[in-house]
């Protein structure tokens, strides 16, 4: 194809006419100038003939081709199963992709190529009206990129005196590079910025108001990697935003935020109480219910064993006996609340 103005923003692929006397040895691949390589049709039909049918492609459509039913004329997605196929001759391409959508943004001008390939013997085939490509086309105006943005906080929930992390992934999409990239992380209310970790780039705060990281370039399929840990300091449902750009027009700016929402809750200060009972000290724990605390003793209040890690229960209380306490002339006992 020449003369075609801006990028692919659509494709679909038509054949017309197939026939085949065993339509699940057909494998169909095309090839666009850009390099990209989409199996279009691969193992479907089973084993009933097929004569004269057309078969549109369209990442759109409502079904897939059928494995083993028969196929007949209309409107599918790309369809393929059953393993890897290998082309041979000049339609050999050790990797490909399974969407038409992955045309999208490439150039639409250059040789297109439609590789069929019947890949067990005995049966035969053609298609008699050839194949159509069908693209659309979109102007753009300079570079564009898409940046697609996930996010992750824990613990959750999270207990005041504890810290939040939010670990956040930023990927190109493309097609072309994006740069001068930034990532902000407003800081909601009763926040405060800790630290930062970033796979590329630099961090900055803004005192209270945001955590801005400035991570440069990156290629198309890349990414970068940041976790940004702060402390709240108010109890409450807590909301962590983050949003990236970059210095291109983005193509699909609704995946450039992400969000997590974070319940904060204020510990319990625990109590521990215990009693000899036969011989063996018995210990109860009373916290915060449905937390993990670590029950620990000492005979000198300096070097510390843990004995038993329990979560309490809904109403907040662990039962432990120390079966080692038999025989000691003194034991100190304690609990800490372990981060959840």
């Amino acid at each position: 194809m020449t003369g075609l103005v801006g990028r692919v923003s659509k494709a679909t692929v038509v054949l017309n006419g197939l026939s085949h006397t065993f339509p699940h040895d057909v494998n169909v691949l095309l090839a666009s100038p850009a390099g990209t390589k989409v199996l279009v049709m691969s193992h479907t039909g089973g084993g009933h003939a097929v004569t004269n049918i057309t078969l549109t492609f369209d990442d759109t459509a409502a079904g897939s081709l059928a494995n083993y039913d028969a196929i007949s004329t209309g409107l599918s997605k790309p369809t393929s199963y059953e393993g890897p196929v290998t082309l041979p001759g000049t339609g050999r391409y050790s990797s490909y992709v399974f969407g038409l959508s992955n045309l999208n943004w490439t150039t639409p001008n250059g040789t297109w190529s439609l590789y069929v390939y019947d890949d067990a013997p005995g049966d035969s085939g053609n298609i008699a009206g050839g194949w159509n490509l069908n693209l659309t086309t979109l102007v753009t105006v300079g570079p564009v990129a898409d940046l697609a943005v996930g996010m992750s906080s824990a613990p959750a929930p999270l207990y005041l005196g504890n810290n939040l992390t939010n670990t956040i992934t930023i990927t190109n999409l493309g097609p072309d590079w994006a740069t001068g990239v930034t990532l902000t992380n407003p800081l909601p209310a009763g926040v405060s910025f800790d630290s930062a970790w970033l796979s590329q780039g630099s961090v900055s705060s803004t005192g209270g108001g945001a955590v801005v990281c400035s991570l440069g370039n990156l290629p198309v399929g890349g990414g970068a990697r940041v976790m940004i840990v702060t402390a709240p300091s108010l109890a409450g449902t807590l909301i962590n935003a983050v949003v990236a750009a970059a210095s291109e027009e983005d193509l699909n700016p609704a995946n450039n935020a992400a969000q997590t929402t974070v319940k904060v809750l204020a510990a319990t200060t625990a109590t521990l109480q215990g009693s000899m009972v036969n011989g063996q000290f018995q210990l109860t724990v009373s916290g915060q219910a449905n937390v993990a605390y670590v029950i620990q003793a000492s005979t000198n209040l300096t070097s510390w064993v843990s004995l038993s890690t329990n979560t309490a229960s809904t109403s907040g209380t662990i039962s432990f006996t120390d079966t080692e306490s038999s025989g000691l002339t003194q034991r100190f006992y304690r609990t800490k609340l372990l981060t959840p």
